[in-house]
């Protein structure tokens, strides 16, 4: 074999290995590329439903009592319309707290003392209404 023919088939085996070379790497350079979108993509979408399960979080953390009044008037409604005691309405409320947003739920003398002012306040207030029909229910 001459100096040149050797030269030319050493020269074609060296470009044929840097062409395959080189195409792996253009291959490996486009799939890091593809995953490097897709990683920055799945990133975004995660930060997105992040903020949403926060939100519904948020929405589940807003106390549906937001003011004593509001309390009082519960449990009001529970021994006077629901006509349990006054120590399964602390019960009850203390079943709910979690979902009613209350830290912690009245005790029974609570619930005693409460009633007792709505008791002491309809008495004050029925002189006002002598000479009309007072209904069946004292509550009412």
């Amino acid at each position: 074999m001459s100096k040149l023919s050797r030269m030319t088939k050493s020269r074609n085996s060296w470009k044929h290995t840097a062409s395959f070379r080189g195409d792996k790497r253009r291959y490996l350079r486009r799939e890091l590329a593809r995953s490097k979108k897709q990683i920055k993509a799945l990133k975004k979408e995660v930060k997105e439903l992040k903020a949403c399960l926060n939100d519904r979080e948020n929405k589940e953390k807003t106390p549906a009592v937001h003011c004593k009044a509001d309390l009082v008037l519960i449990v009001l409604l529970l021994f006077h319309k629901g006509h349990i005691g006054f120590r399964a309405v602390s019960r009850v409320l203390g079943v709910l707290s979690d979902y009613l947003g209350l830290i912690k739920a009245p005790c029974p003398q609570t619930v005693i003392n409460w009633v007792q002012r709505m008791s002491i306040t309809r008495i004050q207030n029925a002189d006002r209404l002598v000479g009309t029909r007072v209904a069946g229910d004292p509550f009412s």
